[in-house]
């Protein structure tokens, strides 16, 4: 298992080097949905600078402008994949959040739709672990709840080390 789980890591880790980023997006539930998304989340920071180096920019002598990032939104749910390149517009002023379509090979939505599959055997099996150790603590407790104080041994190896004099003395730890 844990063999499966690095191999699927590596995977991720190269398919994300060269797609820059891929985050896993449950609402991504269409193509229009997930554009919009990658525009108002992954939209890269938008940076002004003044057309003149002495003065600060201003709306009247600035240009403004960012570094596109290529984005991959992959649904864990559906395992569908998109993948954008996302900056911004030059119309000035408000310079709008974009996302361009990109295309992907089968080997890479392949391989993001297996990261999503494995993500979604682990959270199952995060489950069933949780669901077995609530269940196993309630059978404990419920066990240990029954038990009666009167019936305890008190010549203990616990009660040597709580009182160590006790045994000496004659004397019995209750």
């Amino acid at each position: 298992m844990f063999n499966k789980f690095l191999l699927l890591t590596l995977i991720f880790i190269c398919l994300s080097i060269k797609a820059d980023e891929a985050f896993f997006c449950k609402e991504c539930t269409s193509l229009e949905n997930a554009k919009d998304i990658a525009k108002l989340k992954y939209a890269p920071k938008l940076q002004c600078n003044s057309t003149d180096p002495i003065s600060p920019p201003t709306p009247d002598n600035s240009t403004c402008g960012s570094i596109a990032r290529n984005i991959i939104l992959v649904n864990p749910t559906t395992k569908d994949v998109y993948s954008f390149r996302v900056g911004h517009s030059n119309q000035a002023p408000f310079y709008p959040a974009m996302a361009w379509s990109r295309d992907l090979s089968a080997q890479d939505v392949s391989g993001y739709a297996m990261v999503a599959e494995y993500l979604s055997t682990y959270k199952n099996g995060i489950q069933i672990a949780t669901s077995n150790a609530n269940l196993s603590k309630s059978s404990i407790s419920f066990s240990s709840s029954g038990s009666d104080t009167a019936t305890c041994p008190t010549d203990t190896a616990l009660s040597t080390l709580v009182d160590p004099n006790a045994r000496k003395s004659g004397v019995r730890v209750r």
